[in-house]
């Protein structure tokens, strides 16, 4: 059975987005949407906040005005935004749900660690912020000290590329995972120091 949804954010196109499956008690359907990918420089100079943060715990979904889960997440460290901020918990929107997929995208875990680029929620109070530029807006730390930027790989971090100091078991998983589309692997407090000076130019 095919399902069509709508959905419309400053950050994705408006499109129809088509999900396909056999039934509706199939899998998850995929939602598929063209993302306005920003240069390093416009992500760091549009985002409200952006932050080293840990997920606490998945706290709701909902299906309109676009599919997407909340999350409780706690802030580790502020690179840009409210410095009162730092140590509290936030809710943070992910598009997709358990009903629908977007981009291939995994939903967020307990415990994970990311540093997000994020945009202040506007209209509703059931979420604080919501991810500038989904996929790309999102570094993912896969080993101690090492995120990778999901998707849209950056000009201005391929000084800090660390790709050889992999494990064979993040490698596998990085080339097998749809979530990672032209990803790129960074040293984490490289890339904390290098979001400091772009937001200092």
């Amino acid at each position: 059975m095919c399902k069509k949804v709508m959905i419309g954010c400053s950050s994705i196109l408006f499109l129809i987005l088509v999900a396909c499956g056999t039934s509706e008690e199939d899998s998850p359907g995929d939602i598929h949407a063209d993302i306005e990918v920003q240069s390093f420089p416009e992500a760091v100079e549009n985002a409200d906040l952006i932050a080293d943060v840990t997920i606490i715990k998945q706290v709701g979904e909902r299906d309109k005005p676009s599919p997407k889960t909340t999350f409780n997440t706690q802030i580790n460290q502020i690179i840009k935004g409210d410095i009162d901020l730092s140590g509290e918990n936030i809710l943070v929107d992910q598009q997709g749900n358990s009903e629908w997929i977007f981009n291939d995208n995994d939903l967020f875990k307990k415990e994970q660690q990311y540093i997000l680029f994020l945009k202040k929620t506007i209209g509703t109070d059931e979420s604080d912020y919501w991810i500038q530029g989904e996929e790309t807006g999102v570094f993912k730390e896969v080993e101690t000290g090492i995120s990778v930027k999901l998707a849209y790989s950056a000009d201005e971090l391929e000084t800090l590329d660390v790709s050889s100091t992999l494990n064979g078991k993040t490698i596998q998983t990085l080339e097998n995972n749809p979530t990672f589309k032209d990803y790129q692997t960074v040293d984490k407090d490289h890339l904390i120091d290098r979001i400091k000076e772009e937001i200092s130019n």
